[in-house]
């Protein structure tokens, strides 16, 4: 699962850089 949700988190980090919020979410859930 990790594996899969680490390039999703990457492309978040990037796409998504504003909404810290979930952003840190995801990275919560991909640890």
């Amino acid at each position: 699962l990790r594996t899969i949700c680490k390039p999703i988190a990457n492309r978040l980090k990037k796409k998504a850089g504003v909404n810290s919020k979930f952003r840190q979410f995801i990275i919560n859930i991909a640890q």
